[in-house]
């Protein structure tokens, strides 16, 4: 009776391409996860360290507002669009592809003539450190085009169900950036960590736009396209983008207020979080990408609220015992886990000890972020767009004020401590959304 059950479950869809995108993702990300610990190895904890880690929380800011937004929300569009058109649909993605890096080479554009006012204004570092800043920021401008162009392309493949490419690319893009970083670190520096991250994502466009290609997903014809079709994409990706950009501001809100507690602070909260982000990318980043493009199947085709519904609470029991077990053993070993990985003459035992501090408060909230991330997904399906803005800013505004009492108590931990209070916070608000998000007069046992 048991190896039947398993038999149906691996003869699901669904399932086998979880868990091959768990697995294949994880794993690429995995290797991903190692550069962080390999730059703590050859770089340590510098002023140095601390201007790269700063313009690198840029990259993920960027990453997180708009980048994944668009991996993410043009999934339920294809979706939608495929159930009308499916002819049209290869053109959007086209359109798409070149209408976001349009968009992102103005921002950054501007971005450049405004950085080293706000620089001065916000983060406390000396004049080398700051130019050093600028520096970086203009080397890494070529990156987030390539990550926008990427993230499209990704999320085009997710969408028709492709997901190994997009699963597996990541490592090669890894792979690359370590050799090059271990090949320059001598003779560059710091610089070639940001050149080893370009290549890597060079790399990873490349093979994402063959996959893309090979399978006729994208063609390019602006008047093949309703511009109204381009208009409501980005129109709804501008809310979702300014609430995920007011929460992404977060970890370059934390870099900025550690810089006043002196050098070293930027890179120790960083070499934390870089553990803490872990469990995170090989729980949810993987298994969303599969659950976003099922929901909106479900959501766009059958146009079942209720099956929509009954997915979901079962992904978010899932997710929430998962994160419990993995979050109590990440707990109670973070002191050696992160002496074994950043264990070495680069770091002192001092700072390791502070390390292993700081991580085992936002293990903590380890549990409530993953709850957030995955009731994120079903509301990006549902297109709650404003709501999504609305928690965002809020999420924004409690983290300032969270940040200012904790740190006053406790220092750089305090960081942690007020990530963790405030994804409580929001885990409560979403959870309170999504109990009101359903018509409770559609007959449950329908389905």
């Amino acid at each position: 009776m048991l190896l039947n059950r398993f038999k149906i479950y691996f003869h699901n869809r669904l399932v086998v391409n979880t868990l091959n995108t768990i697995v294949l993702r994880g794993a690429a990300r995995g290797i991903g996860s190692l550069v962080p610990f390999f730059i703590a190895a050859w770089f340590g904890v510098t002023k140095i360290t601390d201007v790269f880690f700063f313009v690198y929380g840029i990259v993920i800011f960027f990453n997180n507002s708009f980048a994944t937004v668009l991996e993410n929300f043009i999934v339920p569009f294809i979706a939608e669009s495929r159930s009308k058109n499916q002819e049209k649909t290869s053109f959007f993605i086209g359109d798409v592809l070149i209408a976001s890096a349009l968009i992102i080479i103005s921002i950054l554009f501007v971005s450049l003539f405004l950085l080293k006012p706000i620089g001065n204004l916000f983060v406390h570092f000396n004049q080398e450190s700051l130019n050093l800043f600028l520096v970086l920021f203009i080397e890494i401008v070529p990156l987030m085009v390539l990550i926008v162009l990427s993230s499209v392309l990704s999320g085009a493949l997710n969408a028709y169900s492709l997901f190994k490419m997009p699963a597996i690319s990541p490592a090669g893009r890894s792979i690359i950036t370590l050799v090059i970083i271990y090949v320059y670190k001598d003779r560059f520096g710091i610089h070639s960590v940001i050149l080893g991250y370009f290549l890597g994502e060079l790399f990873r466009t490349a093979i994402l736009y063959h996959a893309a290609r090979s399978a006729q997903l994208v063609q390019f014809n602006f008047r093949r396209m309703p511009i109204s079709q381009i208009r409501d994409f980005f129109k709804t990706i501008a809310f979702r983008s300014s609430g995920v950009l007011a929460v992404a501001f977060n970890p370059l809100i934390d870099k900025s207020m550690v810089s006043w507690l002196g050098g070293g602070s930027i890179t120790l909260v960083d070499y934390a979080d870089k553990i803490y982000s872990i469990p995170v990318i090989l729980i949810v980043e993987g298994f969303l990408v599969v659950m976003i493009s099922h929901w909106s199947h479900i959501h766009y085709d059958t146009d079942s609220k209720l099956k929509l519904k009954k997915e979901s609470q079962k992904t978010c029991k899932a997710i929430f015992w998962v994160s419990i077990f993995l979050s109590s053993i990440l707990f109670l070993s973070r002191r050696y886990l992160v002496h074994f990985i950043y264990g070495g003459r680069k770091i002192s035992f001092e700072q390791l000890n502070i390390i292993s501090e700081i991580l085992g408060y936002y293990l903590i909230g380890l549990t409530p972020l993953l709850i957030v991330m995955t009731l994120s997904g079903i509301f990006l399906v549902m297109k709650k767009a404003k709501f999504l803005m609305a928690v965002g800013f809020l999420n924004a505004g409690l983290h300032i004020l969270f940040n200012i009492l904790f740190m006053r108590i406790a220092g750089i931990k305090g960081v942690a401590i007020s990530t963790t209070v405030v994804q409580l916070v929001i885990m409560i608000v979403y959870w309170l959304e999504y109990q009101y998000s359903w018509d409770d007069k559609v007959d449950e046992n329908k389905y």
